[in-house]
């Protein structure tokens, strides 16, 4: 795995803060009622939480719908962070800095900066994101009906 520019075998902790990050970010959360989409999604075990209005995952697949363009990159970048900020809620990290850039007329670069408790930075790049969140399988998510 590549953090922070350097090749590192990964520590435990480090594993489970990558998938965790993972999750976050692709498995789809429902849309809200005020979002534009014909086809709201949503992680089978955000139907029945355990915890009222608790969610999971994120809703940058609703930009699938858009063309990539600046504003759309400034979208992902707010999906990402809502996605990702039950980790600062929870204490699982201090601070969650998020990075979006557009860097080719298809393709979206998204780095992911957790700062941890103990101080210790941990960076999760994504050279492509656009290309995972257009991806078709959707074997995690099934079709809103209300």
């Amino acid at each position: 795995m590549i953090i922070n520019n350097e090749t590192k075998t990964q520590s435990s902790e480090q594993k489970r803060l990558r998938r965790a990050v993972m999750m976050s970010l692709f498995t789809w959360r429902c849309a809200e009622l005020n979002n534009e989409t014909n086809a709201p999604m949503q992680w089978w075990d955000e139907a029945w939480p355990t915890i009222r209005n608790d969610s999971i995952g994120s809703r940058l697949y609703l930009l699938r719908q858009h063309t990539l363009t600046n504003e759309t990159a400034r979208q992902a970048k707010e999906h990402i962070i809502q996605a990702l900020s039950w980790m600062t809620a929870n204490g699982i990290v201090q601070r969650i800095n998020v990075e979006v850039t557009r860097s080719a007329i298809d393709a979206l670069t998204a780095k992911v900066i957790l700062m941890l408790n103990n101080y210790s930075i941990q960076t999760i790049k994504f050279n492509n994101i656009w290309s995972d969140i257009n991806e078709k399988n959707e074997s995690t998510v099934f079709t809103r009906t209300d």
